[in-house]
């Protein structure tokens, strides 16, 4: 006689999917550079032992059929994780993901680029952990999505060198100022060349620091020359007692630099038109009259 016995087993519990996953539907308009902050609700309500993980992505309006692009996501075991063009923005500070309290999680974005546009949601998955250790993804869900407009900043500059006069005596002092015209300037990095007949006179780098030409160190030193940054737009160049040989052209270069996306630097440089300075010597009439002795009265007052 056979026997058959059935061993049943009890059924895998099924675990209900409590994920929620929330943010506006929404409409923005953004100028480069800006900031932008995005919020997200994420909550789950299982008795299991869960984690979850939360990131943004960003879908090009250009291509719908193209994969999303990961910005940033905060994964399931708390480590940050930054897609491929962002990677270098996470490093410089300029893309932060916080949990701001047990169920809501923001997304900043500093210096906004016009690669940013597009539709921008948030993700979450709820993750568990078989009797193996190993992790899978129970459910995953999307909230709303965010259409992000980018308005470029207008990134050309133009500069003008200014002075009172072209034409000057020996001895007087001579001031020139060169103005940088462009859209948010105190946001930018320029620097600033004085040049004069082909040799540079002082540099002037964002931190505002001049660095001189070999021929001016003396007389910056002697107090009869100033190069300083009057305003983030504006720099100054006065030479205090002009000598003749400070006759002749003077130009302003300024140089951008610009990180790309891709967190190289590029550099573009524009040059101002030349001023022609004359300096003309004090004559030997006006040396006489400065230096010969005056007479009074029959007197010789020397």
């Amino acid at each position: 006689m056979f026997s058959l016995f059935f061993f049943l087993s009890s059924p895998p519990a099924v675990i209900p999917d409590s994920l929620t996953v929330a943010a506006p539907p929404q409409t923005l308009s953004q100028v480069e550079g800006d900031t932008l902050q995005l919020s997200c609700e994420v909550s789950r309500a299982t008795e299991q032992h869960t984690h979850l993980s939360v990131g943004w992505y960003l879908r090009s309006p250009e291509d719908a059929v193209a994969p999303p692009l990961e910005i940033l996501t905060l994964s399931r075991d708390f480590v940050l994780h930054a897609g491929g063009p962002y990677k270098q923005r996470m490093t410089s500070g300029d893309l932060r993901l916080d949990k701001t309290s047990a169920t809501s999680y923001r997304l900043t974005i500093h210096r906004l680029q016009p690669a940013d546009q597009g539709l921008l949601y948030c993700q979450a998955a709820e993750w568990i952990q078989d009797p193996d250790r190993s992790w899978f993804a129970m459910t995953r869900k999307q909230a709303d999505k965010t259409q992000l407009r980018i308005q470029p900043t207008d990134r050309d500059f133009s500069i003008q060198v200014s002075t009172e006069r072209r034409s000057f005596t020996a001895g007087e002092p001579l001031e020139l100022r060169c103005t940088i015209d462009a859209q948010s300037v105190p946001e930018r990095f320029f620097s600033v060349s004085w040049v004069f007949s082909s040799s540079s006179v002082a540099v002037i780098g964002p931190s505002a620091v001049p660095v001189l030409g070999p021929d001016y160190v003396a007389r910056e030193a002697a107090g009869h020359m100033t190069v300083r940054k009057e305003s983030p737009a504006v720099h100054l160049l006065k030479l205090q007692r002009l000598r003749p040989e400070d006759a002749g052209k003077y130009i302003c270069r300024v140089t951008e630099r610009e990180k790309t996306p891709t967190g190289d630097f590029i550099d573009r440089s524009k040059r101002s038109r030349n001023v022609q300075i004359t300096v003309q010597p004090i004559s030997e009439y006006q040396h006489g009259t400065l230096l010969a002795p005056l007479v009074v009265k029959g007197l010789l007052v020397s």
